[in-house]
């Protein structure tokens, strides 16, 4: 199921894989389940924020919460947040059979690269 979203309309598109779609206004919900879904959203994107980051989590979150409160919805990531999305990654590649590692290595090297891993960290997956 895709969602699109236009925050402009204050609507909610689900288009399903069967070819049919569900539009839901914000605007068209009761006040009370307006509030139960900004609390809800709230949430979500608060716990997100921390995943991995336990011992900093909290840091994070007054950080993250005070960028919204001056209208920001992204915020940089901490200096080493994705340290435990590496570490996780990095013992998921050198698991893979030696004989295979290169080929898992390049075709992952986007995605590598995206969870902030350098060159030289990706060098040194191939040759570990």
């Amino acid at each position: 199921m895709k969602t699109v979203k236009d925050y402009e309309a204050g609507t909610l598109r689900l288009e399903f894989p069967d070819g049919n779609s569900l539009e839901v206004k914000v605007d068209d919900l009761p006040a009370e389940i307006q509030d139960r879904l900004v609390l809800y959203g709230l949430g979500v994107k608060l716990q997100r924020a921390t995943a991995g980051q336990k011992e900093k989590a909290f840091e994070i979150v007054s950080k993250l919460v005070d960028a919204l409160k001056e209208g920001k919805w992204n915020v940089a990531p901490a200096p080493g947040a994705k340290t435990g999305q590496k570490a996780a990654i990095k013992q998921m590649i050198l698991s893979v059979a030696p004989e295979l590692r290169a080929a898992v290595v390049e075709q992952s090297r986007a995605m590598l690269e995206k969870a902030g891993f350098t060159e030289e960290e990706i060098q040194e997956l191939l040759t570990a």
